[in-house]
């Protein structure tokens, strides 16, 4: 995925609200993001099957989601961004190794920061 195409697409609308809102109050808006998680959009696409390779992709391709809404935010300040992941915890079919989940979050998150 091309990062330019990564768009939380409710943003774009949430920074024209922020952009009024500063321009009476003076103040930047705090936002929560919310972004879908890797494990549930991989379990979608693949099921259970284990191609860890497809997983480290989508967790670049998660981790363009997030730098785009960084630059996106241009009238509002994002305080916190949370990946999604229902799945953790909630199914059997996730059959990746631990390190293999924290490899992938790591990816998706860390160097975002």
């Amino acid at each position: 995925m091309k990062e330019e195409s990564a768009k939380v697409l409710e943003l774009k609308i949430i920074d024209e609200v922020a952009k009024q809102y500063k321009k009476e109050t003076g103040k930047a808006l705090e936002v929560r993001v919310c972004i879908a998680g890797l494990t549930d959009m991989y379990l979608q696409a693949f099921g259970a099957t284990v191609f860890v390779d497809a997983y480290h992709v989508l967790a670049l391709d998660i981790e363009k989601f997030i730098k785009q809404a960084f630059k996106t935010a241009k009238n509002f300040k994002i305080k916190v961004i949370a990946l999604d992941e229902i799945s953790l915890g909630l199914t059997d079919m996730i059959q990746f190794s631990d390190a293999d989940i924290i490899s992938a979050l790591t990816v998706a998150s860390f160097q975002s920061c």
